[in-house]
């Protein structure tokens, strides 16, 4: 952490008993590794880097509990949350994630602080969730331990002039929700 740290994240393979790795607020580039022999793992930190590229299978890493990857040029859906039951937070703010955010806040019961914003995610059933992403983020604010940041996310779409005659019908889909 903190280290000004150049080149690729090296081979931790060989450590097994790996339980923290924090590589934050470094300058390091290249892909994320896998880590597929550190099954004991509980906190995956590679915040604040220059790391890109998609995020590879942590589905083994069952023992996940804070995943921080914010602030890197990270591209592609958003890793599945439901392989981690334990996860407790979730950094993944400022990178090019794409996918839907809803999944994130009904798939970990345990989840209680993330950051989504500055990414390319939508909310396309996020009406049909809302009741448990409400209830998920009262119940933690009430503990007072909770952080959720969904907001603003990176344009997705252009901007389109259209013109229309006047006085014609013209569908027009938001892409918000396909329930509105």
């Amino acid at each position: 952490t903190d280290n000004y740290l150049t080149g690729t994240i090296p081979d931790f393979q060989r450590l097994p008993l790996l339980k923290v790795l924090a590589l934050h607020n470094n300058l390091l580039s290249g892909s994320m590794p896998g880590l597929k022999s550190c099954l004991l793992l509980e906190n995956y930190e590679v915040s604040v880097n220059q790391l890109d590229g998609l995020i590879p299978d942590l589905s083994h890493l069952k023992n996940l509990g804070t995943l921080t990857l914010s602030d890197n040029n990270f591209s592609g859906p958003l890793p599945k949350l439901d392989k981690f039951p334990g996860l407790k937070e979730v950094w993944l703010a400022n990178n090019n994630f794409t996918g839907s955010l809803e999944d994130y806040t009904i798939s970990n019961p345990l989840l209680r602080r993330g950051t989504f914003e500055g990414n390319k995610l939508t909310f396309s059933n996020i009406i049909k969730y809302h009741d448990k992403i409400k209830t998920l983020i009262e119940v933690t604010n009430k503990w007072s331990q909770s952080l959720f940041s969904y907001a603003p996310q990176q344009k997705i779409y252009v901007d389109t002039a259209i013109t229309i005659p006047a006085y014609s019908n013209y569908p027009l889909d938001l892409k918000i929700d396909d329930t509105v």
